[in-house]
């Protein structure tokens, strides 16, 4: 039982090679598009807002803000 190969003939190479330029392709329009950052994150309202939505008190060891 013989082994097919995947890059016997010169038409399998080019089939191979416009794949694999298909998705650099794909890969690079995807690169440009997710391009975006989440917005920050603010612990100090974050902890703020979780302790009043429980009735806590901010407590010493929680961030506080900066005078």
């Amino acid at each position: 039982m013989q082994i097919p190969r995947l890059f016997s003939t010169s038409r399998a190479r080019t089939v191979w090679a416009a794949c694999l330029g298909l998705l650099l392709l794909f890969w690079a329009i995807m690169m440009f598009w997710l391009d975006h950052e989440p917005a920050l994150f603010d612990p100090v309202a974050n902890s703020a807002r979780h302790a009043q939505a429980h009735g806590h008190e901010v407590v010493t060891g929680t961030l506080r803000p900066q005078p």
